[in-house]
């Protein structure tokens, strides 16, 4: 069964992720090209300013996404970052909404073990 805390966690994540930052997908949001960019000449120094790091949990969280097979990978995106009903998800998996909550209850699951895991 999914833990409040766990559920938050995975929402606060697919807000994340939906705003632009895209380390949460399976890349990172940054590569020393943008940093160069945002950052300009100081970008190696210690004094350059520090662009938004990524919470250790997201990037725990993208770790255990990149683990995942495709089709759980995608019950977790229509769940939590494109916010799809189970019915709307299950249509574009192409699969029934039983089936669909079995799978992201799973990949929940996989998840809520990394981070423990992880974090322990």
């Amino acid at each position: 069964m999914l833990t409040a805390s766990l559920e938050f966690l995975l929402n606060q994540w697919g807000y994340y992720v939906r705003n632009g930052n895209h380390a949460g997908i399976g890349y990172p949001a940054r590569n020393v090209i943008h940093k160069m960019i945002k950052e300009g000449p100081g970008a190696s120094q210690s004094t350059a300013t520090i662009e938004n790091e990524v919470p250790d949990d997201f990037i725990y969280i993208d770790q255990c996404y990149g683990m995942m097979n495709s089709k759980f990978r995608e019950v977790i995106k229509f769940r939590y970052v494109d916010k799809l009903s189970k019915r709307q998800a299950a249509i574009k998996t192409k699969m029934n909404r039983e089936k669909y909550r079995q799978m992201l209850c799973q990949a929940e699951a996989g998840i809520d073990y990394y981070l423990k895991a992880k974090l322990n």
